[in-house]
């Protein structure tokens, strides 16, 4: 289809931007210059841009043949050259195409093309990140987050089972779509994305050590000193640091730098959550504490053991109204005015995940 008059098409991110546009709002990359939207790599076609981060770039893409869609995740073309990088980068999709599960991201190919291109391609995902959803509502009910975040265990139990470490849970890689029931109601399905730096028990490291991996607020304390050990524990850290923070909107250590985060995690320096929130349950609470704990013995030591303890504090908690096809509707005409003023906001983060 062509571009409206007065604009022209992104061949950087495939959106339509006036004709007097000197560089792509989206990447910041000359409009004069080559991009991959509306070409293919191998057998894709490129749509647009979804997302970008340290590694390269996300795209809404369509196999040539099927028309199916697919999230293409490309390695950028100056990492290229780097072999560890680009093991690491194919390693994903090796590592999450091995585990098999509802609750992790799908990956449906993957390759190097003959023109020194990486790409991963995994299923498309219609819905939205846990992080933005933390944004927009601070705080969700009880029974919903507890409901999220048990979906996250099922898809990290089957992953440790393997002998998977994520290594960077945290809710910007938790998204979260909508199942149809067969009586109408649609409820929400969680999966985990990116294994980008995830760890393979026993296969050969890709790590150096001392080297720190992983997303500070989300990170235990054995995280901070080597990347390498690590274990399925680590994970369960993180989940419960952002189950603290669907509950009690702020995350469970805050601090300006990382020194001062450690010093935080140290000493254990945290607001005990019903300070913050009184009316959670004591139980769930505890649930929550013992998965922070600083001393990895004294975690929950699997991801069952952490399940079944929320299980058991779901019968205190009232429960969420089922979406239904109304709810649904009234909640994405909210959410396209809030996207929309985001936009006009132009309040773009950084990617905040240490990679080395």
């Amino acid at each position: 289809m062509p571009a409206p008059v007065g604009t022209s098409l992104c061949q950087h991110c495939g959106r339509t931007h006036a004709e007097d546009t000197a560089r792509c709002p989206r990447t910041n990359r000359s409009m004069k210059d080559p991009g991959p939207c509306g070409s293919h790599i191998d057998r894709y076609l490129v749509e647009k841009l979804l997302g970008t981060g340290g590694f390269g770039a996300v795209y809404l893409a369509r196999h040539r043949r099927t028309q199916a869609q697919v999230a293409l995740k490309v390695l950028k073309a100056a990492l290229m050259t780097d072999a560890n990088v680009l093991e690491r980068f194919l390693r994903e999709a090796t590592t999450a195409a091995s585990v098999g599960s509802e609750h992790l991201v799908r990956v449906v190919d993957a390759e190097v093309t003959a023109d020194q291109v990486a790409f991963i391609a995994m299923e498309y995902l219609d819905g939205e990140d846990l992080k933005a959803i933390v944004k927009r509502e601070r705080r969700l009910h009880p029974s919903r987050a507890v409901e999220l975040v048990s979906q996250v265990l099922r898809g990290l139990s089957a992953a440790h089972d393997k002998g998977i470490v994520h290594r960077d849970i945290k809710p910007a890689n938790i998204f979260i779509t909508r199942v149809r029931e067969p009586n109408g109601t649609q409820r929400e399905h969680a999966k985990v994305l990116d294994f980008g730096i995830s760890k393979v028990l026993g296969a050969a490291q890709l790590t150096a050590q001392g080297m720190t991996m992983g997303t500070p607020s989300y990170m235990a304390w054995e995280q901070f000193h080597d990347a390498r050990e690590v274990d399925a524990r680590t994970d369960l850290y993180a989940v419960a640091a952002m189950l603290y923070e669907l509950l009690v909107g702020e995350v469970p250590y805050d601090a300006p730098n990382i020194l001062s985060l450690m010093n935080k995690l140290r000493i254990g320096d945290r607001r005990p959550m019903r300070d913050v929130v009184p009316w959670l349950p004591v139980p769930l609470c505890a649930v929550v504490e013992k998965g922070l704990e600083k001393r990895r013995e004294w975690r929950w030591q699997s991801a069952r053991e952490f399940l079944a303890a929320l299980e058991n504090v779901t019968l205190l908690l009232d429960p969420v109204p089922p979406l239904t096809p109304a709810t649904v509707e009234m909640e994405e005409v909210d959410l396209e005015r809030q996207l929309d003023t985001r936009i006009r906001r132009r309040d773009l983060s950084d990617d905040e995940t240490l990679k080395e």
